[in-house]
């Protein structure tokens, strides 16, 4: 019986894996295909895989049932920061740094961009606590997650202006 549960958690943790990547495939393509002359180059591409691989990842690692398995969403805390763990919340940050980062990188509006990629991590990061609140998976949505993962999305949107201007040439 064991295997078999196992075979199950497995087949719908490829299958969530599934439907999260066409979603945010088809997303990031409408997206390019609107802003016209940029979606042809390989860099666009290769920076909007990155992008769906980044959500892709995050949507994996907190939408996998928690350890008791399949069943009811656990409760969330009535006063969620009296909880927070310090390496709980490191792993929030860290997990939404690329996703940050590679938002950024896609983005060409440079007033905007990190705003825009913070606004993406916050999107994405509600989604997922969501998903966690009424999907029968046995996770707890929280809100410091969601302000650590936003937290995250922000220091990886930083960073890569930080990259960019470190790497542009002066004009």
């Amino acid at each position: 019986m064991g295997k078999q549960l196992h075979f199950v958690s497995i087949t719908v943790s490829l299958v969530w894996i599934a439907v999260i990547t066409l979603a945010i495939s088809v997303a990031m393509t409408a997206i390019l295909r609107r802003r016209g002359s940029g979606y042809g180059s390989i860099a666009e591409r290769l920076r909007m895989v990155w992008l769906v691989a980044a959500i892709t990842t995050v949507a994996v690692m907190t939408l996998q049932p928690g350890p008791d398995g399949f069943g009811a969403p656990l409760p969330s805390l009535p006063n969620p920061f009296a909880a927070v763990v310090l390496p709980d919340a490191i792993a929030n940050v860290v997990l939404y740094l690329p996703l940050g980062f590679t938002a950024t990188l896609l983005w060409k509006s440079k007033p905007r961009r990190v705003f825009m990629a913070t606004g993406l991590a916050l999107c994405v990061s509600l989604a997922i606590e969501l998903a966690q609140w009424m999907v029968p998976i046995s996770r707890s949505a929280q809100i410091h997650d969601v302000i650590f993962n936003t937290l995250g999305g922000f220091v990886g949107a930083v960073a890569a202006v930080l990259v960019l201007r470190a790497t542009s040439t002066p004009e």
